[in-house]
């Protein structure tokens, strides 16, 4: 069974004001308790990765003609960072099998089979110069199977050395808050996809047409099994409770643009936002908002 918390139970238990909060056509006292569902908060952690894989996908300076600084150097840490939808999860469907009987011959619907309905993923992907997406997927794929050949080319053969696995998490917005204890009960879903591959490798942004400036999105399909229930979501909480997701999903990002803006050379300025007095025993300390310190 795939048990799952209710976090609404725990709010509005020994509380039958705030039920009583709940009619037809208004909203009452629920907003005490509860706010509507709002999309667009989630995030992918690689959990699996085969060594192979891991050394098919790695970046270099040769290949794609750029100096790489971590961890841009790695593939999975920048599908994990920009990645800009996840589709594919569907509903899961019962079926029903029915009996018919009497002189009308009614029918009588009972419990059948039953589906989860996803069985595969598609990450879309901005492509960067340089084949940062494109050539590591060609890598992957083409080890699977090479495509002048139709041959296996990896030196470890089996399922489990050429496919990877990740957590998904669906969140609320308060998963950027400062407080661990917040973020885990930002948690609105996870799952644990096993058994990812790619199948598809895009070309046809290299095609040219004359005055065609495009970017490039790519839809790469994984075929998939996907796993859920309480376990799986307590891993999800334990994911953006953690101080690491905090440092380097919410922290990082604002400290790449303050270090950014302050850096001396690159910003005319950066003198006001330093700190040489008594308190700091003399030290320079670039200005840094403590709106973004975790805080438990």
């Amino acid at each position: 069974m795939f048990k799952t918390k209710n976090n609404f139970n725990e709010k509005v238990k020994n509380d039958s004001k705030s039920m009583a909060g709940l009619f037809p056509g208004g909203i009452g006292s629920i907003k005490e308790i509860a706010e509507p569902y709002i999309g667009g908060y989630s995030y992918i952690l690689f959990t699996r990765i085969p060594k192979q894989i891991k050394g098919a996908t790695t970046y270099s300076q040769k290949d794609a003609k750029i100096d790489f600084v971590s961890p841009q150097s790695d593939f999975f840490k920048l599908v994990e960072r920009q990645f800009k939808e996840l589709s594919g999860i569907n509903d899961i469907d019962m079926e029903t099998v029915s009996i018919q009987s009497g002189f009308t011959n009614n029918e009588h619907r009972y419990p059948g089979g039953i589906s989860k309905n996803t069985n595969e993923i598609t990450l879309k992907l901005n492509e960067m110069s340089g084949g940062l997406i494109r050539r590591p997927i060609q890598q992957w794929m083409t080890g699977i199977r090479d495509p002048e050949t139709g041959l296996y080319t990896f030196p470890e053969k089996g399922f489990k050395n050429y496919t990877v696995e990740f957590l998904y998490v669906n969140c609320a917005p308060s998963v950027g808050s400062p407080s661990a204890k917040s973020r885990g009960e930002s948690l609105e879903f996870a799952a644990y996809f096993t058994g990812l591959f790619p199948t598809r490798n895009t070309l046809s942004h290299l095609n040219y047409a004359s005055a065609s400036h495009d970017i490039a999105e790519f839809d790469i399909p994984f075929p998939c099994n996907m796993h859920m229930g309480d376990k799986i979501e307590e891993f999800g909480r334990q994911f953006i409770s953690s101080q690491k997701f905090f440092e380097d999903f919410i922290q990082k990002p604002h400290e790449v643009i303050t270090d950014t803006l302050l850096a001396k050379g690159e910003n005319e300025a950066a003198e006001y936002f330093t700190m040489d007095n008594d308190i700091d025993e003399g030290t320079k300390k670039p200005f840094k908002s403590s709106a973004f310190e975790s805080q438990d």
